[in-house]
């Protein structure tokens, strides 16, 4: 099943955790644009499985690749 990138509800999490004012800091840190991290803070862009696993390393764990696509790593509420 593919993910429609304008319906991508996840993003909740990630935008969640990033203060607006800290974005650009934290895209420098995961290696991608200040423009694609709001994309995906707005939910109009997915996460690849390996930025997924980046976002889980660079929050330590608080936002985890399960929460960013459970359509790739399972849902969470099957994950034990």
């Amino acid at each position: 099943m593919s993910m429609d990138e304008k319906n991508w509800p996840q993003h909740e999490a990630l935008a969640a955790w990033i203060p607006r004012g800290m974005r650009g800091a934290f895209a420098t840190q995961i290696g991608v644009s200040g423009s694609h991290l709001g994309k995906m803070c707005s939910g109009h862009h997915p996460p690849s499985p390996e930025l997924c696993v980046t976002i889980e390393r660079a929050t330590l764990g608080r936002v985890t690749r399960l929460m960013l696509r459970p359509d790739l790593f399972g849902d969470l509420t099957e994950a034990g």
